[in-house]
């Protein structure tokens, strides 16, 4: 009898090794599921030139250590090897004018069956990779902007919103920031006697399909973020949620600018503003110097004002030079307080600061 070689017998039971760790099989089989995939990006983007993608995976279960089997229906995503811990693949150049999205599924028998989606944008578009939620922002004015979130998984509800970066940026970490999301939800709820779920999407969201009244008003020349995160509540008002966010970063476009100059003076009680034009509008203020520290820049006191004025319906508008009462703002003798003016205009595609804040520091 002829007897086999070491190395044949080697390489015969590293073969059955490959068939003992394989799924043998897929999710459309019996079995009854035990173990999920775990991916951390669900949602791969990657630019109009193409180019290879790896995804790293495990399996969490009594099917650890198998290995995915992974497929697509798109002829212009091209699978490469796979093995237990990640696999790559490549994609085609987009040449077709248009945005466009594909799948590759992932199956193993008894494993939860998951789903990735690859994003791949038209020429001259960027891309980058995502946690649950592509957001694409356009159509960018001085006080609004079209936000179109797609999710990875549509039957999964989430609180979509914009935030200014510099109001984000105060947070310790994303979870601070979910935490106080949901807070405030609770807290409407409370007042209003509403259900919480009715605050959250589920599916694509395009804020051009809202009515006018639901439209996020935002203020010009201001950094934000459109931002998504998953979360839901049970019949009790728990809060469930993963601690993931997505992030689009975008810059609200800058008013057309003013040749108008300001300067100003105090006397008593009375902000004296001077102005070289009697056309162009300004707002002006007082503030505790306290309370204008707390702004980074003097744009944000400005931008504070106008938002909470225009909320109560009392934003006045001037022109010309004016002597301002502003007695109402003066609280306290002997403080400190500033006083600022700045050009502004309203317009829904050109509203905002037309010239820089001018500001003055007093003592009352």
């Amino acid at each position: 009898m002829k007897i086999p070689s070491l190395l044949r017998l080697t390489a015969l039971a590293c073969a059955a090794a490959i068939v003992f760790a394989a799924c043998g099989g897929n999710a459309e089989d019996n079995e009854e599921p035990t173990s999920t995939f775990d991916v951390k990006v669900k949602l791969l983007s990657i630019g109009s030139e193409g180019g290879k993608l790896a995804v790293d995976y495990s399996i969490k279960g009594s099917k650890e250590g198998n290995t995915a089997e992974v497929s697509t229906d798109k002829d212009w995503i091209h699978l490469g090897k796979t093995y237990s811990t990640t696999f790559s693949f490549n994609v085609d150049k987009n040449e077709t004018g248009e945005d466009r999205t594909g799948e590759i599924k992932m199956t193993c028998k008894g494993v939860q069956p998951l789903t990735l989606v690859v994003s791949q944008g038209k020429e001259g578009s960027s891309s980058q990779a995502y946690n649950k939620f592509k957001i694409e922002v356009s159509e960018i004015t001085t006080s609004s902007a079209r936000v179109v979130i797609t999710p990875v998984n549509a039957a999964e509800t989430y609180l979509y919103s914009i935030v200014s970066k510099s109001d984000y940026d105060k947070f310790a970490n994303v979870e601070a920031y979910i935490k106080k999301r949901i807070e405030q939800i609770k807290e409407m709820c409370a007042i209003y006697g509403m259900n919480p779920n009715s605050f959250l999407t589920k599916g694509t969201f395009d804020t051009a399909k809202l009515e006018t009244a639901r439209k996020t008003t935002i203020m010009d020349n201001t950094a934000y973020y459109a931002s998504a995160f998953d979360l839901s509540f049970d019949d009790k008002g728990n809060a469930s949620y993963s601690g993931k966010i997505d992030l689009c970063e975008f810059r609200s476009k800058k008013a057309t600018q003013s040749n108008m100059t300001l300067s100003l003076s105090v006397s008593g009680t009375h902000l004296n503003v001077t102005s070289s034009s009697s056309g162009d509008t300004w707002i002006c203020d007082v503030v505790s110097k306290d309370a204008w520290d707390e702004f980074s820049v003097p744009e944000d006191a400005a931008h504070t004002y106008i938002s909470t004025m225009t909320q109560y319906g009392a934003l006045t508008l001037y022109k010309g030079s004016q002597s301002v009462d502003v007695s109402g703002s003066l609280t306290e003798r002997g403080k400190e307080y500033v006083a600022f003016a700045v050009g502004y205009r309203q317009s829904d595609t050109d509203g905002g600061l037309t010239t820089e804040v001018k500001y003055i520091t007093f003592k009352y």
